[in-house]
């Protein structure tokens, strides 16, 4: 199973993914494909952000079957908005992936 973990901060947040969906033998897995692509996206995208200096990434981790981020977001309101909105896009994403795969994905929002 994949668990995802997001961690919402005073001043940004924490994503932790682990593991495995187990849905389809490795390199056929559809589910830990779509987790993955939404850890990638959302890492790439806090990237573009931080050379934007809208975000800042304190921590990136990425290694097979485990991803993990800490984002501190910008104090200015337009900016901080900009950062929010992209982790809320992926955690939509996290959460109906689970919704969908309750056996293969867990998404904790805290």
């Amino acid at each position: 199973m994949t668990s995802v973990e997001l961690i919402y901060l005073n001043d940004g947040c924490v994503l932790e993914c682990r593991g495995h969906a187990n849905f389809a033998p490795h390199g056929q897995d559809i589910v830990c494909a779509g987790v993955s692509a939404l850890c990638i996206a959302l890492l790439q995208r806090m990237q573009t952000l931080e050379a934007e200096g809208v975000a800042h990434l304190v921590k990136q981790h990425v290694v097979d079957g485990e991803l993990s981020m800490e984002i501190v977001f910008s104090e200015e309101r337009v900016s901080r908005m900009i950062a929010q909105s992209a982790v809320e896009t992926a955690a939509a994403g996290f959460r109906a992936l689970a919704e969908m795969y309750p056996n293969n994905v867990e998404f904790a929002e805290i």
